[in-house]
């Protein structure tokens, strides 16, 4: 029988847990730290096969130096990811000593501290589940801990193997009382720190300001942004309305005071149809919600300003994912006096700037917007979101030399060709488009469906116009593959549904639920049906609670649960308990050959030597008891248990 020694079991489970955890913050931490790290950890491995390791001393000294480095550097803004990088390389450090079980619990409480800072980046289900993997590994290696404290070269047979994992009866037990506290105990509608987590690289994705001309690449992000419970539109009306921009000085968009006004609901929107959407916003929008195009009525647990610009921000911090109830009109926004002046301001241009939009002027404002529609389309003007020119006047080489770029340089060059004409044009910075999950019924958008569109104000209404080429090929993923890809977001789907977006109303409801159940007088008014699922419930929680007392008695009195011990074990138990009645009682320093001599009935005396001289095959020369032998040795135990002994020994 192969025999495995529990420190190399130990041993692979610390590197195991370790290296998820490292690779887990690959998202939170700097790449060049994040290589360093993963380059230690190889080199652990190296000296754990070798056995050779670093001096304590020099890890020590090291450890030190770092924290010292934690506390010299961080501030509130960048509390979380110095704690994670600060953690991560200590874990790379304590691997590269020799490990007694003291280094091993240290290891394991690095690993705990990084798994908790990493659940602020990962809000999905998958990770939900590599945490409960994870947690289970950690406490079968504590226990393991308990036998190599005992004996460094304690060894176990292979198929005794499993019944290692039997210990995390506890954590499932703790996963099921951390559901009923997840259910009644108070949730905060907002968190207790806010941690100012920025991202340092250019990616798609929104923000409230458009800038161009100072990223030559833009890197396309697969980051879920909303997930919109709707009917499914045509994909033309597939704009998610984020933030509407006016002011331009050049080489960014923002949005000025003058313009923001008290929103109003304007009469005509109620004639058209209106669109309802649930959403879900995973990621902060600098405080800006998203809607689809236009909203005319919003509802969600938070405060929010709305601007005349249908701009709306939320005025307090918030956890993410954030759920709000939309509806949106697909139409125009009639606004009939506005203050042309707020949207013709255009910063000094480039003379060649100017003459290019005079050309483009119709006969009318409606011809002019089409001469420019028409000016992109049919001069060679080509989408990019690679080798963007780097440039101190981006706008006028975009017109007039490169003629390629993103979203954000065919809007600002639009809205700007349309104000030299004396036609007020703004941008709208949000999301477009979206894939559709038939089985959830809903939208799912990603940050690289971030855009930047233009709305002009057109006889008294403002109108969406988008001059990026609508010819941009996006690569699809094989069928079989793409209905992978919408199942498993429908399992995250529910999962932020049902679990991350439980708040304080929804528990408040069910207490009340409860109350209301438990405090009814008149039973006879609840249906058979209610009755029969209440009282199933009732039922399963008393027997639940009755399997964990006697557990917890079987526990108290043989050290360990009887029903994962070895088959062996059980039927000496259950032999001994049963001698006990005929009044022989082993004591502990007594061997079983001992203790047969004390039996003096002849039969017990030959039932009980055949029972030991059975069990002491499997006990002491470490063989694993099969069924039938078990079987055996029972029918052996019955016959004693049905012998009737005259008397009974005091």
């Amino acid at each position: 029988m192969k025999e495995i020694k529990l420190k190399n079991l130990l041993l692979f489970f610390t590197y195991l847990i370790s290296l998820i955890c490292i690779l887990l913050t690959f998202k939170a931490i700097d790449k060049f730290y994040f290589s360093i790290i993963i380059f230690l950890f190889f080199i652990s491995l190296f000296f754990e096969k070798h056995q050779k390791f670093c001096p304590r001393l020099f890890i020590n000294i090291m450890g030190i130096v770092f924290i010292l480095i934690f506390l010299f550097t961080t501030n509130l803004s960048n509390l979380l990811e110095n704690s994670l990088k600060t953690l991560t390389f200590l874990l790379s450090l304590k691997l590269l000593e020799d490990k007694k079980v003291r280094d091993y619990l240290e290891i394991y409480l690095l690993c705990f501290l990084i798994l908790a800072g990493c659940s602020y980046f990962y809000t999905n289900i998958f990770f939900f589940l590599l945490l409960i993997g994870i947690l289970f590994l950690l406490n079968t290696s504590l226990f393991l801990c308990l036998y190599i404290l005992e004996d460094q070269n304690f060894i176990i047979p292979s198929k005794k193997l499993l019944k290692i994992f039997y210990i995390n009866f506890i954590p499932f037990f703790s996963l099921f009382l951390s559901s009923i506290f997840f259910i009644f105990l108070p949730r905060l509608s907002s968190p207790l720190f806010n941690l100012n987590i920025e991202e340092r690289e250019a990616k798609t994705g929104f923000s409230d300001q458009v800038t161009i001309g100072i990223f030559s690449k833009i890197q396309e992000s697969n980051s879920i942004v909303l997930r919109v419970e709707m009917e499914k539109i045509d994909f033309e009306y597939l704009y998610w309305r984020g933030i509407t921009l006016d002011y331009f000085d050049g080489k960014s968009w923002t949005k000025s005071k003058e313009n923001t006004l008290n929103f109003h609901t304007l009469p005509h929107f109620f004639n058209n149809t209106k669109i309802k959407q649930t959403i879900y916003l995973n990621l902060p929008q600098e405080n800006y919600l998203l809607t689809l195009d236009k909203p005319i009525i919003i509802s969600g647990n938070f405060q929010y300003d709305k601007d005349s610009d249908l701009s709306i921000k939320i005025l307090e911090t918030k956890t993410y994912p954030v759920r709000y109830y939309v509806y949106s009109v697909i139409s125009d926004i009639g606004e009939e006096k506005i203050n042309k002046k707020n949207f013709l301001q255009l910063p000094q241009l480039r003379r060649e700037v100017e003459e290019l939009a005079k050309n483009l002027k119709g006969k009318s404002e409606e011809e002019t917007v089409k001469n420019i529609l028409k000016f992109f389309k049919e001069s060679g003007f080509k989408y990019s979101l690679k080798n963007l020119p780097i440039s101190t006047y981006p706008l006028e080489d975009f017109l007039l030399k490169y003629k390629y770029g993103n979203c954000e340089y065919f809007a600002s060059a639009m809205a700007v060709l349309l104000r030299i004409n004396g036609i007020p044009a703004r941008l709208v910075a949000g999301y477009k488009g979206g894939e559709y999950n038939e089985w959830g019924k809903y939208y799912l958008v990603r940050e690289k469906n971030a855009h930047t569109w233009v709305e002009v104000y057109l006889n008294g209404r403002w109108k969406r116009y988008d001059p990026t080429p609508s010819g941009i090929i996006l690569t699809q993923p094989s069928f079989f593959k793409e209905k992978i890809i919408f199942v498993l977001d429908l399992i995250n789907y529910y999962y932020h549904k049902f679990i991350l977006d439980y708040n304080l109303q929804l528990q408040v409801k069910i207490l009340k639920t409860f109350k209301d159940y438990f405090t009814k007088e008149d039973i006879k008014t609840i249906s058979i049906q209610t009755f029969n699922k209440t009282l199933l419930l009732k039922i399963f929680l008393v027997l639940f609670f009755i399997v964990i007392i006697y557990l917890s008695y079987l526990n108290f009195k043989h050290k360990t649960f009887q029903f994962f011990l070895p088959l062996e074990r059980k039927i000496l138990i259950k032999f001994l308990k049963t001698l006990k009645k005929f009044g022989y009682h082993k004591k502990e320093e007594e061997g079983l050959e001992e203790f047969l001599e004390k039996i003096k009935d002849p039969f017990l005396r030959e039932k009980s030597k055949k029972i030991i001289e059975i069990l002491e095959i499997y006990l002491y020369k470490d063989q694993t008891m099969d069924i039938e032998t078990y079987q055996r040795l029972k029918e052996f135990l019955k016959e004693i248990e049905n012998f009737n002994y005259p008397y009974v020994k005091s």
